[in-house]
């Protein structure tokens, strides 16, 4: 289980705006998982090379047309959806985060990968939704939840290592 604790490290209140503000963007989560997508690519093109079916896609228009991205987003942003909405559940957020991790480093796709995400999260949901809803509490609560996905991927890397270090 993760050390972390979202129920320490979130208040009430930090839970709700985390909850409100997924549920508004999931009213349309294949436009938003693709710009997301899109957006996440742009600023981390080396990160776009990890993905053997876009390796080849070169521009926007490509990567819109892109059956498998679309679904790629869809998947991630379902996954987001559910650990938004069990923030008050820390097991099964911990279970979730640990077996999310492990599949990703299964492909090497590791923690740098995960805080890159994080913060293109952060910055997706301010320019899509604006400062109005994406105030300065609603940062902080996002950010701290984002920032317990990103250790929760580092210390089940580094456990992994650990475990094989151990078994060579």
């Amino acid at each position: 289980m993760a050390e972390s604790c979202t129920n320490a490290l979130l208040s009430d209140d930090e839970v709700k705006v985390i909850q409100s503000i997924w549920s508004s963007v999931m009213k349309d989560a294949n436009t938003h998982g693709m710009n997301f997508f899109l957006k996440f690519f742009r600023e981390n093109p080396t990160f776009q090379e990890r993905f053997a079916s876009l390796r080849n896609l070169k521009t926007e228009e490509e990567m819109k047309a892109s059956k498998r991205l679309k679904a790629h987003a869809a998947s991630v942003f379902h996954a987001i959806t559910a650990l938004v909405d069990n923030l008050d559940d820390l097991e099964c957020v911990s279970d979730m985060l640990e077996k999310i991790a492990a599949n990703h480093l299964r492909r090497k796709v590791n923690w740098p990968f995960f805080d890159r995400i994080a913060l293109c999260i952060v910055a997706f949901l301010s320019e899509t939704l604006g400062t109005q809803i994406m105030d300065s509490k609603a940062t902080t609560a996002w950010t701290k939840v984002l920032n317990v996905i990103t250790e929760t991927v580092k210390r089940v890397e580094v456990e992994q290592l650990e475990t094989q270090s151990a078994s060579s």
